[in-house]
């Protein structure tokens, strides 16, 4: 088995980890239904603040923490074998009694090993590829305990892996660049209403005002990108846990096709919602 990333978690630190994962993803849903259900629009500072502290700080520590604690994995020698920067250890195979998988994966897919002497072992593996790591161990000799929660919960994490990540590349087109689009147009007339021209802000208060403005709007923009796609992101997650549950076969299937159906809506919707307010308005 060649060497896979993951990482290496204390029943403490996967609950740390995944509550401020929960925090940083439900946040997102909570800002959202505020915003739909307030009497008007939410001033852009606050809205600039509720977000980064509620959401964004919280998602980067735990993605701190899990940097801290990932590791390299590998099957060899007749050894699990988690390799860290700092420490290397070697769980030998034959102590090992079954593999359990998360039922919740949170902070991500994972399982638990348990072992013929002292139970349960101290650290949690999480795993981007869950199932072909239960399947290496699987194919040394170490059977897998799953209940039907741990089960649909392997079936979802293996449909979700396979599907891939996305990079930090893609996380920049989909919200600050995209949000570029829709952003230029709606500051343009901005500037003429409140400032009567295009570049009334500039020629009233100077450069500085009018970058700062821009900015302002940028970055409001492009929360209501994240917020929309948190709310896709939810119903694509929904779903594909259900259909985990109920016909596990199809789950690949279906993770591949909500996700091209929430980039449909994501990147027309986002400009039909421009277009309807301009010919609304």
């Amino acid at each position: 088995m060649k060497p896979s990333q993951a990482v290496l978690l204390t029943p403490v630190a996967r609950i740390a980890i995944g509550i401020l994962k929960a925090i940083s993803r439900a946040s997102l849903l909570g800002i959202l239904a505020a915003l739909l259900f307030s009497d008007g629009p939410l001033n852009p500072l606050r809205l600039i603040r509720l977000v980064t502290v509620l959401s964004l700080l919280p998602a980067l520590t735990a993605l701190l923490g899990q940097r801290l604690l990932r590791a390299r994995v590998q099957i060899a020698e007749g050894n699990l074998t988690v390799e860290q920067h700092w420490r290397k250890i070697e769980v030998p195979l034959a102590s090992i009694v079954d593999v359990v998988p998360w039922v919740i994966p949170l902070p991500g897919p994972g399982f638990w090993i348990h072992l013929r002497a002292g139970g349960r072992w101290k650290y949690g593996i999480q795993s981007e590829q869950p199932a072909a790591l239960n399947d290496a161990i699987a194919a040394a000799g170490v059977p897998s305990r799953f209940g039907f929660a741990s089960r649909a919960s392997l079936v979802y994490s293996a449909a979700r892996s396979a599907y891939g990540t996305p990079t930090p590349f893609r996380r920049v087109l989909q919200f600050p660049l995209f949000a570029l689009l829709p952003t230029i147009p709606l500051f343009r007339v901005h500037q003429i209403i409140a400032y009567g021209g295009a570049f009334g802000e500039y020629y009233l208060y100077g450069a500085k005002a009018y970058l700062a403005g821009f900015a302002i709007y940028w970055t409001t923009v492009t929360i209501y990108c994240l917020l929309y796609a948190a709310a896709l992101r939810s119903a694509v997650e929904i779903a594909a846990i259900a259909t985990a549950l109920v016909a596990p076969r199809h789950a690949p299937t279906f993770r591949k096709g909500s996700e091209v159906l929430a980039n449909v809506a994501y990147y027309l919707g986002v400009p039909i919602v421009v277009i309807l307010r301009f010919v609304s308005g």
